[in-house]
């Protein structure tokens, strides 16, 4: 009788062994479980990161192809302006041709020392550049005293000029009657003004009559008595 008790007994504790061995396998997963959830979440954050990068990617190239761009515009300004600079120099060419070339004050000064002594040159292009009084300064003192004695058109349309710039211009005018300068703006910036101008115009008269006709409506709906 003891030792059926004692069987009994055994076989029990064996099957609250099991038990807990069977509670300590399901715990020892659900980390793995957790886990595996954390690495598909870290996958999932990894992918968007990719595609992230891969905007910011597309962004820097744009940039990296408008600063090219840029590079090679300046390069083709640069060489431009040195071969008209040799040309003056050279004496051997009746047209320099330097419309939108990135020519500055510092340009302009050089390029007209280069003129002094020239007597070929009959007509210079500097539109759409960046001269300022400096540069008129420049020219004029060359062109006033005898320098570049065959030149009779000057393109400045597009520069920054102020009213002393055009103060100096109107004095070679009186000193050179033969050359002839075009300054103002280029025939775009004109034809930009105007069109400005005119839907201005066109925007304050349709105010004025809209402003009329409420007036007119105000009146004829007056009190009758």
């Amino acid at each position: 009788m003891a030792s059926e008790n004692d069987d009994s007994a055994s076989i029990s504790e064996l099957e609250h062994t099991e038990n807990e061995d069977e509670h300590l396998d399901n715990e020892e997963e659900q980390p793995g479980e957790a886990y595996s959830s954390s690495k598909g979440k870290k996958k999932k954050k990894k992918k968007k990161k990719k595609k992230v990068t891969g905007e910011a990617a597309g962004a820097i190239s744009s940039g990296e192809g408008a600063s090219q761009e840029r590079a090679i515009d300046k390069q083709e300004s640069e060489r431009r302006f040195k071969q008209a600079l040799e040309s003056a120099k050279q004496d051997d060419e009746m047209f320099l041709l330097l419309a939108d070339a990135n020519v500055y004050d510092a340009k302009a000064r050089k390029l007209f020392d280069a003129l002094k002594d020239n007597s070929s040159v009959t007509s210079i292009n500097l539109s759409g550049n960046k001269i300022g009084d400096e540069g008129v300064q420049a020219l004029v003192d060359v062109l006033q005293s005898g320098g570049c004695s065959e030149l009779v058109a000057l393109d400045l349309r597009g520069n920054s000029l102020s009213d002393k710039g055009q103060e100096l211009l109107s004095d070679l005018r009186k000193k050179r009657k033969q050359l002839v300068i075009d300054v103002g703006p280029l025939p775009d910036e004109s034809a930009a003004v105007e069109a400005l101008k005119a839907n201005s115009s066109s925007s304050s008269k349709q105010g004025s009559r809209g402003s009329a006709g409420r007036v007119a409506a105000g009146k004829s709906a007056g009190p009758a008595g």
